[in-house]
């Protein structure tokens, strides 16, 4: 199955039938759309994401303060040591 999508072709690998019924031509132009649209802030935020695990992964300052604050965060939190009467 294959939509022509502005002068180039978009191609559906999976040849499942109930997909080939799902994936009308106007849903493949809808998706292009998202592509096109948000393809640059999908991969800013890929590759935030992977700066971040770097950071983690070499413990820095910023980010370890940043998990001491969630840490306390989630001990103000911690409802399971409270006295609670219903």
């Amino acid at each position: 199955m294959s939509c022509p999508v502005a002068k180039q072709q978009l191609t559906v690998l999976d040849q499942n039938p109930l997909t080939k019924r799902l994936l009308t031509p106007q849903c493949l132009e809808f998706l292009v759309t998202l592509q096109r649209a948000h393809n640059a802030t999908r991969k800013y935020l890929l590759e935030e994401r992977v700066n971040k695990a770097i950071l983690l992964d070499k413990g820095m300052p910023m980010v370890n303060h940043l998990m001491r604050f969630q840490s306390n965060l989630f001990n103000i939190l911690d409802l399971s040591s409270r006295n609670l009467c219903c």
